[in-house]
């Protein structure tokens, strides 16, 4: 049929539902009729579904399921399998531990008293006993110190015990622990395992500990199985610890999901996308891996620190987290860990402030006297700044951009020179840069006297925060030592020798029936897992089974 294009564009659109009308009744009809049918089916899944779920309890766990890689021993003293270091956690007491915030706690010590002027501590020990039953002396911490010093840099603690001079037996329980040097001899030295002098032996494979748990059983080829230890001074562990050798910990995640394994800290960039994939609780964990802004001190301009202050203010950390770290992470205050003894509140100062910048950059008589954007010196000349960065970490390269970017805003030109590894740090010994972007993971002592050394090619120089810095790694009270670094905090906060970006953060990824008051640290994986509660998925035929048998 032909219409007249004549017509009006309502009388054409009559004349066709006219024509078509019983065309479109029935197409109508079809299309009510499959949408009822789409009802209907998606109505029986629902209720499929919610009669599964019916049928399904949750069930308390006692035992706690964990992987591990294999390992070539379980020597407290001698080990330097990463497993190994964490287990020994829970296994072994040592003189002091570190809370979450890195604050000095005492462990096995019950007492104290630190002599700053002679380098020594006064310890008088808690009534622990080790797993065997046998009673903590002081002879038993003087051995351990020892034993350490005899195997040297076969240890892993030997950094801490090798600046210890000697140590006083004055007691059962008392002793005196003498340091090397006034400015080397901190509390966090105290941290290495405990052994028993009666009970160690060579291989020190499964000795008893002080900790809260013990060995029970260990399959060099399947598994290791720790129980709680009866004679753990703190408070009792109500289940045992199932540690299960995994080849490929990427199928770790796959484990949880079956209920293989309970819980784990995946130290991946994406372990938060892979929780979300299998559906599985995941919580953030600060590392002790930082990324920051480091300047070249013989650059005159970023040798005054109100340039360093227009930079940091110039920068949007969050964004960088967001855009270039995958959200995987967060701020500090200073190149200090976020909320370090409880001093940093965890938020930088430098929150991206253009307005402060531009007044620094002010200040320091940088003005755009040409128009175009970029400041210029006295001389007339642009500031152009080049900003080193290693190609070959991706999230790192993208950062050193947005920088740049950032950086441009308040009229600094800068310029991105990525290069290989290898000729990126011959690029920082050269001193061939203006800024660089780096990484740097820090041991749990967080002695830092090496980054600020004067003798360091990228170091600051400033006697005031080495007189810090060594006050810091001196003989006091874990108090005393705090309201030190409270007034190195501040030192750092104005100076800004160093910029930091952010905090790298792990995830903590368990099952979804999981109950912790106390989380894992990056440098204690399984703190506080005495005290964690897991539920398995069963269906209610299953668990009157299993009551019925039991």
């Amino acid at each position: 049929m032909l219409i007249d294009s004549s017509r009006s564009k309502p009388q054409r659109v009559f004349d066709f539902l006219h024509a078509h009308i019983l065309t479109i009744i029935v197409g109508i009809v079809i299309i009510s009729s499959l949408l009822s049918l789409v009802a209907i089916m998606t109505d029986k899944e629902e209720k499929k579904i919610e009669a599964e779920n019916s049928n399904v309890v949750y069930e308390d766990i006692n035992t706690l399921y964990f992987s591990m890689n294999n390992i070539k021993s379980l020597n407290p003293l001698t080990s330097k399998d990463e497993d190994t270091y964490y287990i020994s956690q829970i296994v072994y007491g040592s003189l002091f531990t570190l809370d979450d915030k890195l604050n000095i706690k005492n462990d096995l010590v019950s007492k104290y008293s630190a002599d700053a002027r002679e380098a020594t501590v006064s310890i008088t020990l808690r009534n622990a006993k080790f797993s065997n039953g046998e009673s903590l002396t002081a002879d038993d911490v003087d051995y351990t110190i020892d034993k350490i010093k005899d195997l040297g840099s076969k240890s892993p603690y030997y950094s801490y015990v090798k600046k210890i001079d000697s140590v006083d037996v004055t007691g059962s329980k008392t002793l005196k622990i003498h340091f090397k040097k006034k400015y080397d001899a901190a509390l966090d030295n105290l941290v290495f395992p405990i052994v028993s002098s009666s009970s160690y032996e060579s291989d020190g494979s499964m000795v008893p500990g002080t900790g809260p748990y013990r060995y029970v059983k260990y399959n060099k080829q399947r598994d290791l199985t720790l129980k709680p230890n009866q004679y753990y001074f703190g408070e009792k562990a109500q289940g045992k610890i199932v540690f299960k050798f995994i080849k490929k910990q990427d199928a770790v995640p796959g484990l949880i999901t079956a209920d293989m394994v309970t819980a784990y800290v995946n130290k991946n960039s994406d372990a938060d996308a892979v929780a979300e994939d299998k559906n599985l609780t995941y919580t953030p964990i600060v590392s002790s891996d930082a990324e920051y802004l480091g300047f070249n001190f013989k650059n005159k301009l970023l040798a005054d620190k109100k340039m360093r202050q227009a930079i940091a203010y110039a920068i949007d950390t969050e964004k960088l987290i967001e855009d270039n770290y995958g959200g995987t992470a967060v701020t500090s205050d200073s190149i200090y860990y976020p909320g370090f003894m409880g001093v940093n509140s965890g938020e930088t100062r430098f929150s991206i402030d253009q307005r402060a910048s531009a007044t620094l950059l002010e200040e320091l008589d940088l003005k755009d006297t040409s128009g175009d954007g970029w400041l210029l010196d006295k001389k007339g000349k642009i500031i152009s700044l080049t900003l080193l960065v290693n190609k070959n970490d991706d999230s790192r390269l993208d950062a050193a951009t947005t920088i740049a970017e950032g950086l441009a805003k308040v009229g600094l030109k800068v310029k991105v020179h990525s290069l290989p590894w290898k000729e990126y740090l011959s690029a920082l010994n050269r001193n061939d840069y203006d800024l660089y972007l780096g990484g740097y993971e820090f041991d749990k002592q967080y002695n830092l006297k090496s980054l600020f050394d004067k003798k360091a090619v990228r170091g600051y120089n400033s006697d005031d925060v080495q007189a810090y810095l060594d006050r810091m790694e001196t003989c006091q009270s874990a108090e005393k030592q705090a309201e030190t670094f409270r007034g190195l905090e501040r030192l750092l906060a104005d100076e800004v020798p160093y910029y930091c970006i952010c905090y790298k953060t792990y995830g903590f990824t368990t099952v979804n029936h999981f109950e912790s008051e106390v989380l894992p640290t990056f440098f204690n994986i399984y703190r506080g897992c005495e005290g964690w509660k897991w539920q398995k998925a069963v269906k209610n035929s299953d668990a009157e089974e299993s009551g019925s048998n039991s």
